[in-house]
């Protein structure tokens, strides 16, 4: 009886830990899915990213 309490007790632990892996999984492809958007809309809208304005800053200043 004891040992079938340990067995189940492991495999809900395995479960959990999975479901938890699926969980943080989730959240980082919603984040992903977001960004995405937002670069969609920056995109559609000519809207440059802060990134892109410091690599135009570095071209500019390489240059002269």
């Amino acid at each position: 009886m004891r040992h079938d309490l340990r067995r189940i007790v492991s495999k809900v632990d395995q479960l959990m830990s999975l479901c938890d892996a699926l969980e943080a999984g989730l959240l980082r492809s919603q984040a992903d899915g977001e960004r995405l958007m937002e670069a969609v809309v920056s995109e559609m809208l000519g809207v440059k990213s802060q990134n892109e304005n410091s690599n135009e800053n570095k071209e500019t200043y390489i240059r002269y």
